[in-house]
């Protein structure tokens, strides 16, 4: 049960996001090697053709693959949730017809992750 607390501070969705563009952005830039092929050898591989999809399919999930391999070298697991906290607070005017002055305060402080405790911790205590 202290193992799902502790994945509901991991910022797990935007993990996710950031492995998904990753393989967006390594496939997208295969699509321009595909063209780049297709026109130094346009009797194989021209839009007609079914080797063209596949080798743009090809070339897209290997670069996918490549980009996303890369994203995992920086970031193996999800960071910790950031979390905002802002505060508005308004002063009335000080006399009839002056305008309404409103502060805001925005704090961003990092969540520490609840500690997972073993069966033998909880004996201990």
């Amino acid at each position: 049960m202290a193992l799902l607390a502790a994945m509901n501070d991991l910022d797990l969705d935007g993990w996710l996001r950031g492995l998904f563009s990753a393989g967006i952005s390594g496939g997208a830039s295969a699509i321009t090697g595909g063209f780049v092929v297709g026109s130094l050898d346009p009797e194989h591989y021209n839009f007609a053709a079914g080797k063209f999809y596949i080798l743009i399919g090809s070339l897209f999930l290997a670069n996918a693959v490549v980009s996303m391999a890369k994203f995992l070298q920086g970031q193996p697991l999800p960071g910790v949730k950031q979390i905002e906290h802002t505060i508005q607070s308004t002063t009335p005017p000080a006399r009839k017809g002056a305008p309404e002055v409103v502060e805001t305060i925005k704090e961003t402080r990092t969540e520490p992750m609840v500690a997972i405790v073993s069966a033998g911790d909880e004996k201990a205590k």
